[in-house]
């Protein structure tokens, strides 16, 4: 977080991770899991903590090293966690965390709100009713079992600031404009380490034309059709959180971009712009 991002929030920034955690009553996690988080908070950040400290988890249990975690609960080293994420989940009736006094722990429900829960009844009754009446569904569709995002045919875009994790997969029937505002809003939210993307994006639609699906960058990886004809997968390679966030402005290109999906060229379709040549069949 820069400095101006954190005035504007009225937050006050901390000269290290050290100097955060030796100064907090309440450290609570809210990261996504990376390998640049994994571990975060292990024996010696919890040796940095108070020992009136409270540490909280919703986020993913491998950002905090659990046995150390148990042995500092144990030791009276921090006073104590409210966890709802574990490594294994549902938590063992023999697990440690279970018997401890100084531990408050939820079943990975920290999203569970009254107002979600109205939201989430309201509209899956909207489009049930919908479906019966065979009209579109119009409501952006979580699944998080998943680990990814299902939209509808015409859906709108909600809520940008999830559509964030690794290994993120997002479900979209495409349509005209929809992909676009997908991609800006994804992009406003990127902050440093939010994204860290192998698998971008995944469209699947029956009606989906062989030359009619949207260029994200030039690193766009060669499309290509399953068995059955009806997926399309475009591929991101890498993770590039940093560079997303250098270059949220400059990150996608949108616009139509035709791929014969038969073509057999070389995996990279770039139509002359940087990374190899571009495909013969292509329309420039």
């Amino acid at each position: 977080m820069t400095a101006e991002r954190a005035q504007e929030f009225g937050v006050q920034l901390a000269e290290s991770k050290q100097a955060l955690l030796a100064a907090s009553d309440f450290v609570s996690v809210h990261l996504v899991l990376s390998d640049r988080s994994r571990g975060l908070i292990d024996r010696q950040a919890l040796a940095q903590m108070k020992n009136s400290a409270f540490l909280i988890n919703t986020s993913r249990a491998a950002i905090v090293d659990q046995q150390a975690l148990i042995e500092a609960l144990q030791i009276g080293q921090i006073a104590g966690a409210g966890l709802d994420v574990f490594e294994v989940e549902p938590l063992p009736a023999d697990h440690p965390l279970r018997r401890l006094p100084n531990v408050l722990a939820t079943p990975h429900v920290g999203y569970v709100a009254d107002d979600n829960y109205r939201t989430y009844f309201r509209e899956a009754i909207a489009d049930i009713q919908a479906f019966i009446a065979g009209e579109p569904l119009r409501k952006l569709r979580l699944i998080l079992s998943a680990g990814g995002l299902l939209a509808p045919p015409f859906a709108r875009i909600i809520a940008p600031s999830l559509i964030t994790g690794v290994g993120m997969r997002v479900l979209l029937a495409p349509m005209e404009g929809v992909l676009d505002s997908l991609v800006r809003e994804l992009l406003t939210e990127v902050n440093d380490y939010d994204l860290c993307i192998t698998e971008f994006l995944r469209v699947i639609d029956q009606r989906l034309p062989a030359k009619s699906f949207y260029r994200l960058c030039p690193e766009l990886h060669h499309a290509s059709r399953t068995p059955s004809g009806t997926q399309v997968r475009v591929q991101l390679l890498g993770q590039y959180p940093e560079w997303l966030a250098e270059n949220a402005a400059q990150a996608v290109e949108l616009g139509s971009y035709g791929v014969d999906l038969n073509c057999g060229c070389p995996s990279k379709h770039v139509n002359g712009s940087g990374g190899g040549p571009p495909c013969s069949k292509i329309p420039n």
